[in-house]
C-alpha cells in the first residue's frame, strides 16, 4: 500500500522543494516531476510523485477536514 499526502511547493532549489503538508513543512525530492513554486503535488515519503491541479488538491484537503470533523462528532 502506498500512502500519499497532498502538499504545496513553497520553495524550489533544483530538485529539492520545501513543501507545506497539512501543519508541517518537509524537504521533498522533485526528480520525477516538473514543478515550480506554488504547484500542488502528491508526496510519498520524501518524493514528489505527481503534480496535481490546485482544484483537485483543494477538494482533497477539504474532504479530509470534513472527515476529521465527522470523527470528532462520534
Amino acid at each position: 500500500m502506498c500512502i500519499m499526502a497532498v502538499g504545496k511547493i513553497l520553495e524550489l532549489d533544483e530538485n529539492v522543494a520545501i513543501v507545506q503538508l497539512k501543519k508541517s513543512k518537509r524537504k521533498v525530492r522533485t526528480d520525477l516531476v516538473k514543478v515550480k513554486e506554488g504547484d500542488y503535488i502528491y508526496v510519498s515519503g520524501n518524493l514528489a510523485v505527481e503534480k496535481i491541479e490546485k482544484k483537485e488538491a483543494e477538494q482533497i484537503l477539504n474532504s479530509r477536514e470534513k472527515v476529521k470533523a465527522d470523527e470528532n462528532l462520534e
